[in-house]
């Protein structure tokens, strides 16, 4: 079955209204991101390790953009769905705060500064009771 051209006005751009041809299939790569994606990948068989160790260490800021951009867009979690928390009304704030604790020493996270002086304000605050 041979597949006729699609047409084009004198510009060279499909008319409207008219189907284009086929193009490339969804989700396949041209031809150059294909021999870029080969190309970086033999590079780092032959030096990726050391050279993430060196971005690293020399470059904390690049090495935490690539780390980033490799994250997924968009992350959803619900905290309802784990039966740890089901005992917590989320919208209590201090409820909330607890259990926003407790999941954050779950995976080994470390406080930021702002936290680090509202605990201890908030400590001040008790003690004065």
């Amino acid at each position: 079955m041979a597949m006729s051209k699609p047409e084009r006005n004198e510009k060279g751009h499909f008319i409207i209204g008219k189907k284009g041809g086929p193009g490339r299939p969804k989700g396949s790569r041209s031809k150059l991101a294909t021999e870029f994606i080969d190309a970086l990948y033999q590079d780092f068989e032959q030096h990726g390790v050391g050279v993430i160790a060196k971005v690293r260490s020399d470059k904390p800021d690049v090495y935490l953009k690539v780390v980033a951009n490799l994250m997924p867009a968009k992350m959803e979690a619900s905290l309802t769905q784990v039966s740890l928390f089901a005992s917590y009304d989320l919208q209590d704030p201090k409820e909330f705060l607890e259990a926003y604790r407790i999941a954050k020493s779950m995976i080994g996270a470390d406080p930021p500064a702002i936290e680090l002086e509202a605990e201890r304000r908030d400590a001040e605050f008790s003690d004065d009771d």
